[in-house]
């Protein structure tokens, strides 16, 4: 940004502060891998209450989905951080663990490279049909070059006593920032 005086004279020029943005990644928009796949389905919890699409992982299982998605233009490829919205049926107050995998690909580069993991995050039930909303995770940076990524998303065991019970992704906030003010 560049600040003139009324005469036209340059005075200053500043950098634009970083805006900080959401991408949210609903459990509907993500894909099915071949191996070890959560199962996408929807729910209604009961007549004239919202219906949603979820991802749901099984208890003690390591299932697995796939996002796809081209990050926004103004995004540096710099550091980003999560927030996971996931409900269940079970009332019990245990723990669910979710690990993010993620890899950046650019253009005449193969695709057949295995996701690193990038974060975790532990979560606590709050009650049946809750909904729950991770914390948001610490700064993250994904590999690779280009704002083509793929992120996957894993159930694994929890620090806390691990919740019995299916868990149900809603969705995955990925934030990061820029300084285009779209």
């Amino acid at each position: 940004m560049k600040v003139y005086n009324t005469s036209g004279q340059l005075l200053a020029t500043a950098t634009a502060p970083p805006y900080n943005k959401t991408l949210v990644l609903m459990a509907g928009s993500s894909m099915l891998p071949v191996t070890k796949p959560a199962v996408l389905d929807q729910a209604e919890l009961a007549a004239g209450a919202p219906n949603y699409i979820y991802g749901e992982y099984a208890a003690g299982g390591d299932e697995y989905l796939q996002w796809i998605t081209e990050m926004p233009t103004g995004w540096d490829g710099g550091n980003l951080t999560l927030i996971i919205d996931w409900l269940t049926t079970s009332a019990t107050t245990n723990y669910v663990k979710w690990e993010l995998y993620a890899k950046r690909f650019t253009n005449n580069v193969t695709l057949n490279t295995a996701l690193a993991s990038v974060t975790s995050v532990e979560d606590q039930n709050q009650g049946a049909s809750y909904l729950n909303s991770t914390t948001e995770t610490g700064a993250f940076t994904v590999t690779g070059t280009g704002n083509f990524v793929v992120f996957g998303l894993t159930r694994i065991a929890p620090t806390g006593t691990t919740l019995a019970a299916a868990a149900r992704v809603i969705n995955m906030q990925i934030k990061y920032s820029t300084t285009v003010t779209y």
